[in-house]
């Protein structure tokens, strides 16, 4: 008798040509991908389910995925199935809590009013984070850290909390863009009714923090350095956003 298995796994994907995460009718989504590779090396009675339900366009070095399948979860095997943009880098048999998720933003230009923004950051982290919630996600928390960089011309925003609602770093983009442009002041921000979000194609998952051991699955690592590797020869556009989604594999 084949017996029932489950596995966690971090995930590496380029999320630009899928719909996001989770399965939709005649759409290309991670989870989907996911599914149908993992009946294609012989796993029977398929079920997924992600840490994170990351936007159409959003990629990931760290999204953790449960696995539950009857037969054997043979993932070398399962990334040479796999679609190119995405990859097994991780494995451990049980996890504890999430303690925490980061997303990076590289925002493709440079700050204007960078003080303006450094203000807009500390309002949001302490004030405004929590009423950016909307249904479709995860209950985030009341609170996050945001800590503003650059390279490479691009400004970095990376954002960390214990869980985080629907569009929610995004919308704090776009926020600290409005306050970049002198659309809105800082002190404006807790009165916004409703905000756009930034574009999608510039975000990533770079951390799940989760308590357990995790062991590296090499054929997954490699084949994510080496995808990220071509993309930094083709699109120039987007190679400050690869190059530090290396850092985090």
């Amino acid at each position: 008798m084949v017996q029932d298995k489950s596995v966690y796994v971090k995930l590496f994907y380029d999320g630009e040509r899928y719909y996001g995460w989770a399965k939709q009718p005649s759409r290309s989504t991670i989870q989907g991908a996911l599914e149908e590779c993992l009946q294609k090396v012989g796993c029977e009675n398929v079920a997924t389910r992600a840490s994170s339900r990351t936007d159409a366009g959003v990629s990931a070095t760290s999204q953790v995925v449960k696995i539950s399948c009857k037969g054997e979860i043979r993932l070398d095997a399962l990334n040479r199935v796999l679609p190119e943009d995405i990859a097994v880098t991780h494995v451990t048999q049980n996890i504890g809590r999430v303690l925490s998720k980061t997303y990076l933003y590289v925002y493709p230009e440079r700050w204007r009013n960078p003080e303006l923004v450094k203000e807009a950051a500390k309002i949001v982290e302490n004030e405004v984070f929590e009423a950016l919630f909307k249904k479709g996600g995860s209950k985030p928390s009341s609170t996050c850290s945001i800590a503003l960089s650059s390279f490479k011309g691009a400004e970095l925003v990376q954002v960390s909390a214990k869980g985080f609602g629907y569009q929610q770093v995004r919308k704090i983009v776009k926020l600290l863009e409005m306050v970049d442009q002198k659309k809105v002041q800082p002190c404006e921000l807790k009165a916004l009714k409703s905000v756009p979000s930034a574009d999608s194609r510039w975000l990533i998952l770079v951390q799940t923090n989760v308590e357990g051991e995790w062991e590296k699955i090499e054929s997954g690592i490699e084949k994510a350095k080496k995808y990220i590797n071509r993309k930094l020869l083709t699109i120039r556009a987007l190679s400050a956003k690869w190059e530090l989604a290396l850092r985090f594999l």
